[in-house]
Protein backbone atom coordinates (compact mmCIF):
# COMPACT_ATOMS: atom_id res chain seq x y z
CA UNK A 1 0.00 0.00 0.00
CA UNK A 2 2.57 2.27 0.74
CA UNK A 3 4.71 1.86 -2.17
CA UNK A 4 1.52 2.06 -4.55
CA UNK A 5 0.07 4.85 -2.69
CA UNK A 6 -0.67 8.12 -4.38
CA UNK A 7 -1.50 11.91 -3.58
CA UNK A 8 -4.61 13.32 -4.34
CA UNK A 9 -5.15 17.54 -4.39
CA UNK A 10 -7.35 18.54 -1.26
CA UNK A 11 -10.58 18.82 -2.92
CA UNK A 12 -10.50 15.36 -4.96
CA UNK A 13 -11.60 13.08 -2.37
CA UNK A 14 -14.67 15.17 -1.46
CA UNK A 15 -15.60 15.57 -5.42
CA UNK A 16 -15.10 11.14 -5.62
CA UNK A 17 -16.69 10.64 -2.49
CA UNK A 18 -14.27 8.61 -1.23
CA UNK A 19 -14.46 9.75 2.50
CA UNK A 20 -18.48 8.87 2.76
CA UNK A 21 -17.83 6.10 0.61
CA UNK A 22 -15.30 4.46 2.48
CA UNK A 23 -16.58 4.33 5.94
CA UNK A 24 -19.72 3.18 4.29
CA UNK A 25 -18.41 0.47 2.41
CA UNK A 26 -16.50 -1.11 5.21
CA UNK A 27 -19.70 -0.90 7.51
CA UNK A 28 -21.12 -3.09 5.39
CA UNK A 29 -18.17 -5.31 5.10
CA UNK A 30 -17.74 -5.42 8.85
CA UNK A 31 -21.70 -5.96 8.95
CA UNK A 32 -21.83 -8.94 5.94
CA UNK A 33 -18.53 -10.31 7.82
CA UNK A 34 -20.60 -10.68 11.34
CA UNK A 35 -23.80 -12.09 9.73
CA UNK A 36 -21.52 -14.65 7.51
CA UNK A 37 -22.70 -13.77 4.24
CA UNK A 38 -19.73 -12.97 3.38
CA UNK A 39 -16.17 -14.98 3.98
CA UNK A 40 -13.96 -14.11 6.60
CA UNK A 41 -10.55 -13.52 5.39
CA UNK A 42 -8.19 -13.37 8.50
CA UNK A 43 -4.94 -11.50 6.76
CA UNK A 44 -4.82 -8.89 8.21
CA UNK A 45 -7.08 -9.20 11.33
CA UNK A 46 -9.01 -6.53 12.22
CA UNK A 47 -6.56 -3.99 11.79
CA UNK A 48 -9.01 -2.64 8.43
CA UNK A 49 -11.90 -1.79 11.11
CA UNK A 50 -9.99 -0.43 13.90
CA UNK A 51 -8.62 2.34 11.36
CA UNK A 52 -11.80 3.48 10.16
CA UNK A 53 -13.45 3.73 13.96
CA UNK A 54 -10.13 5.91 14.18
CA UNK A 55 -10.63 7.77 11.10
CA UNK A 56 -14.34 7.90 12.56
CA UNK A 57 -13.74 9.70 16.09
CA UNK A 58 -11.78 12.15 14.78
CA UNK A 59 -7.70 12.56 13.51
CA UNK A 60 -6.32 12.47 16.56
CA UNK A 61 -7.82 9.66 17.66
CA UNK A 62 -7.09 8.01 14.32
CA UNK A 63 -3.39 8.50 14.26
CA UNK A 64 -3.09 6.52 17.65
CA UNK A 65 -5.14 3.64 16.70
CA UNK A 66 -3.48 3.68 13.59
CA UNK A 67 -0.13 3.79 15.21
CA UNK A 68 -1.32 0.96 17.60
CA UNK A 69 -2.68 -1.46 14.91
CA UNK A 70 0.36 -0.79 12.99
CA UNK A 71 2.14 -1.96 16.02
CA UNK A 72 0.06 -5.33 16.13
CA UNK A 73 0.81 -5.74 12.03
CA UNK A 74 4.67 -5.31 12.27
CA UNK A 75 4.86 -8.77 13.12
CA UNK A 76 3.13 -10.30 10.27
CA UNK A 77 5.82 -11.69 7.31
CA UNK A 78 3.36 -9.29 4.96
CA UNK A 79 4.22 -6.31 6.60
CA UNK A 80 8.00 -7.46 7.17
CA UNK A 81 8.06 -7.84 2.90
CA UNK A 82 6.58 -4.57 2.39
CA UNK A 83 8.84 -2.40 4.85
CA UNK A 84 12.09 -4.16 3.91
CA UNK A 85 10.86 -3.21 0.32
CA UNK A 86 9.80 0.21 1.03
CA UNK A 87 13.30 0.82 3.07
CA UNK A 88 15.60 -1.28 -0.05
CA UNK A 89 14.22 1.27 -2.40
CA UNK A 90 15.12 4.37 -0.43
CA UNK A 91 17.53 3.18 1.95
CA UNK A 92 20.32 2.14 0.11
CA UNK A 93 22.28 5.05 -0.64
CA UNK A 94 22.71 5.29 3.39
CA UNK A 95 24.11 1.59 3.62
CA UNK A 96 27.14 2.53 1.19
CA UNK A 97 29.35 3.99 3.70
CA UNK A 98 29.19 1.18 5.80
CA UNK A 99 29.73 -1.67 4.02
CA UNK A 100 32.28 -0.06 2.33
CA UNK A 101 34.17 -0.09 5.82
CA UNK A 102 33.42 -3.64 6.67
CA UNK A 103 33.84 -5.04 3.53
CA UNK A 104 35.02 -3.86 -0.23
CA UNK A 105 31.75 -5.13 -1.99
CA UNK A 106 32.25 -5.60 -5.73
CA UNK A 107 28.54 -6.18 -6.62
CA UNK A 108 25.61 -7.51 -5.98
CA UNK A 109 23.87 -9.73 -7.81
CA UNK A 110 19.34 -10.08 -8.18
CA UNK A 111 17.15 -12.82 -8.43
CA UNK A 112 13.75 -10.79 -8.81
CA UNK A 113 10.12 -11.42 -9.19
CA UNK A 114 7.73 -8.35 -10.82
CA UNK A 115 8.03 -5.22 -8.84
CA UNK A 116 10.01 -5.63 -6.05
CA UNK A 117 13.16 -6.75 -7.60
CA UNK A 118 13.09 -3.57 -9.93
CA UNK A 119 12.96 -1.31 -7.73
CA UNK A 120 15.73 -3.15 -5.19
CA UNK A 121 17.81 -3.40 -8.41
CA UNK A 122 16.99 -0.12 -9.30
CA UNK A 123 18.15 1.61 -5.61
CA UNK A 124 21.47 -0.58 -6.02
CA UNK A 125 22.05 0.97 -9.19
CA UNK A 126 21.61 4.59 -8.26
CA UNK A 127 23.71 3.92 -5.31
CA UNK A 128 26.66 3.05 -8.11
CA UNK A 129 26.24 -1.14 -7.09
CA UNK A 130 26.56 -2.84 -10.13
CA UNK A 131 23.97 -5.58 -10.58
CA UNK A 132 23.11 -8.30 -12.74
CA UNK A 133 20.31 -9.75 -13.37
CA UNK A 134 19.28 -12.89 -13.28
CA UNK A 135 15.33 -14.84 -14.14
CA UNK A 136 13.79 -18.07 -15.28
CA UNK A 137 13.28 -17.03 -18.86
CA UNK A 138 13.60 -14.53 -21.33
CA UNK A 139 10.00 -13.30 -21.02
CA UNK A 140 10.79 -12.04 -17.74
CA UNK A 141 13.47 -10.86 -17.71
CA UNK A 142 13.17 -8.97 -20.36
CA UNK A 143 10.21 -7.58 -18.54
CA UNK A 144 12.68 -6.63 -15.25
CA UNK A 145 14.99 -4.83 -17.69
CA UNK A 146 11.85 -2.79 -19.20
CA UNK A 147 10.87 -2.13 -15.88
CA UNK A 148 14.60 -0.82 -14.62
CA UNK A 149 15.00 1.47 -17.35
CA UNK A 150 11.22 2.51 -17.25
CA UNK A 151 12.16 3.48 -13.45
CA UNK A 152 15.44 5.33 -14.30
CA UNK A 153 13.99 7.00 -17.30
CA UNK A 154 11.18 8.32 -15.24
CA UNK A 155 14.00 10.04 -13.05
CA UNK A 156 15.64 11.62 -16.39
CA UNK A 157 11.89 12.88 -17.08
CA UNK A 158 11.68 14.57 -13.59
CA UNK A 159 14.89 16.01 -14.04
CA UNK A 160 16.51 14.59 -11.41
CA UNK A 161 19.26 12.69 -13.64
CA UNK A 162 20.75 13.45 -16.78
CA UNK A 163 20.58 11.33 -20.04
CA UNK A 164 24.27 10.88 -19.31
CA UNK A 165 24.24 9.28 -15.82
CA UNK A 166 20.78 7.54 -16.98
CA UNK A 167 23.41 5.83 -19.68
CA UNK A 168 25.92 5.34 -16.86
CA UNK A 169 23.72 3.72 -14.55
CA UNK A 170 22.14 1.57 -17.38
CA UNK A 171 25.61 -0.05 -17.56
CA UNK A 172 25.89 -1.13 -14.63
CA UNK A 173 22.70 -3.92 -15.03
CA UNK A 174 24.42 -7.00 -16.23
CA UNK A 175 23.22 -9.45 -18.40
CA UNK A 176 24.23 -13.05 -18.61
CA UNK A 177 22.99 -14.41 -21.39
CA UNK A 178 24.41 -18.18 -20.28
CA UNK A 179 24.60 -19.62 -17.01
CA UNK A 180 28.52 -20.25 -17.90
CA UNK A 181 28.88 -16.68 -18.66
CA UNK A 182 27.18 -15.62 -15.37
CA UNK A 183 29.36 -18.33 -13.59
CA UNK A 184 32.75 -16.81 -15.08
CA UNK A 185 31.67 -13.15 -14.69
CA UNK A 186 31.17 -14.24 -10.84
CA UNK A 187 34.42 -15.66 -10.86
CA UNK A 188 36.32 -12.85 -12.72
CA UNK A 189 34.82 -10.44 -10.24
CA UNK A 190 36.42 -12.15 -7.07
Amino acid sequence: MMLMSSTLPINQPSNLALPNELVNTARRSALDSLEQKRPWINSFYRIYIDVIEGIISGPRAGLGKEAEAFQGLLHSDTCKSSVHIFFAQRGSRHQRSRLETKANQQGSDTWWRAFMGSGIATALILSNYPVIRKDVSDKFLQAGIDRVKANLKSRVKKGNMSQEKYVKNLSLLKVPLTTKALEMWTWSQR
